[in-house]
């Protein structure tokens, strides 16, 4: 592994392209804490009162920790998971670091962490424009006390005073037909592209490898048909057979995209794992195990499959390239999840309205994402080559 990673590192491109790609994560984990329309911190004297439905809380309120799990603000549960994780990172990476000089208050970090996940979850306040509201109250003359994040906008605000603005100090990339904050938008969609590769590609990873190592492993009859499975899923245009089975579903969701994406990528994952299996079969490590006598699951498992696996992780890194475009083209046709922020739908709502700033800034990320995705899976391609590296040494 420190090889591997060795490897990885001294290329410049690759070590560029996994830097982008940790960044990525890190602002689809951070997102909320980066744009929200609730404050991190609120005060509201006691003079203030209520000024009926929709008042600020008085007192010391976390009007943000308290809106992470809240489903009218985050109705998807994709945004809910990546904020679950945004609460659980610090007690992870203090975990970690407790872990490493061998303490017991680990357990008790994660005991904490899970019962302050718990808290935020079970209260949530129904309050929205936030900062119109301290404005209101500050122009009063109270002395209101609000911490925001640096964008005071949520992905899902609709204003309809500020609709299809230019690119401005208020917004960044200015607002959609909706009057959304566009930046705010584009960025809680990298958490959209990142779910949709990383699940569908685990799904149809999972399914290939599994086919892919009984055909290769039983041969005979099960080899046969699983080969002609492979034959007649790879005889139909992957996007297009996408299209149709989006199409046939009543309510699309998110998930609706990730299984089908699931579902219709696993037969070049298949076909790569019977292939390597029967290469890696007839090495003299795998004769050896037979000869001393191994059950045929160990054999398989033990020896044989984690050796067909270095291959898998590059067609994986390709794949979720390629999921990314896919659920982008979807969106732009109109065939995504409409309840969630995408790179394809701002797309799709610059073409429709003519902005070249919704065109521009989803299609360079779109671009970015993907090609630093390929990079990396080519970085890998060649740091899990041993061929390679060996004729390196050669020259």
């Amino acid at each position: 592994m420190s090889d591997l990673r060795r490897r990885v590192v001294g290329d410049r491109v690759v070590a560029a392209a996994a830097s982008v790609v940790l960044l990525l994560v890190a602002l689809a984990i951070l997102a909320p804490a980066i744009a929200s329309e609730r404050p991190f911190l609120l005060h509201v004297p006691e003079a203030a009162g209520s000024t009926g439905f929709g008042a600020l809380p008085t007192g010391w309120s976390t009007p943000w920790g308290t809106g992470l799990f809240d489903v009218r603000a985050f109705p998807s549960i994709v945004d809910r998971a990546f904020n679950g994780l945004l609460v659980l990172l610090p007690a992870a990476v203090l975990g970690f670091a407790l872990a490493r000089r061998r303490r017991p208050s680990v357990a008790a970090v994660w005991v904490a962490s899970a019962v302050g996940l718990g808290l935020f979850a079970a209260h949530s306040e129904p309050v929205r424009r936030y900062e119109a509201k301290v404005e209101q109250l500050r122009a009063k003359g109270h002395e209101v006390t609000a911490v925001f994040a640096p964008i005071r906008y949520s992905m899902d605000a609709p204003d309809v005073l500020a609709t299809q603005q230019p690119p401005s100090a208020a917004h960044l990339l200015g607002t959609d037909t909706a009057g959304r904050d566009v930046l705010t938008r584009l960025l809680f969609g990298v958490r959209i592209s990142l779910s949709i590769g990383l699940v569908a590609v685990s799904l149809y990873v999972s399914i290939g490898v599994l086919l892919g190592a009984l055909a290769g492993a039983l041969r005979g009859r099960v080899d046969r048909w699983i080969v002609r499975a492979i034959e007649v899923v790879s005889c139909f245009p992957t996007f297009l057979l996408v299209m149709v089975l989006i199409a046939l579903v009543r309510e699309r969701s998110i998930f609706h995209v990730m299984v089908v994406l699931g579902v219709t990528g696993w037969p070049a994952v298949a076909r790569l794992v019977r292939a390597e299996f029967l290469s890696q079969a007839s090495r003299d490590y795998a004769l050896a195990a037979r000869a001393l006598g191994l059950p045929s699951a160990r054999v398989i498992f033990r020896h044989v499959l984690p050796n067909c696996l270095a291959p898998v992780l590059v067609v994986a890194t390709f794949g979720i390239a390629g999921a990314i475009l896919v659920e982008s083209g979807l969106a732009f046709l109109g065939l995504g999840d409409p309840g969630v922020a995408s790179w394809g739908q701002v797309l799709r709502e610059g073409r429709a309205t003519r902005q070249l700033h919704l065109i521009l800034a989803p299609g360079l990320l779109i671009f970015v994402t993907v090609t630093m995705m390929n990079l990396l899976a080519e970085g890998l391609r060649d740091a899990l080559d041993p061929k390679l590296h060996r004729e390196v040494r050669g020259t």
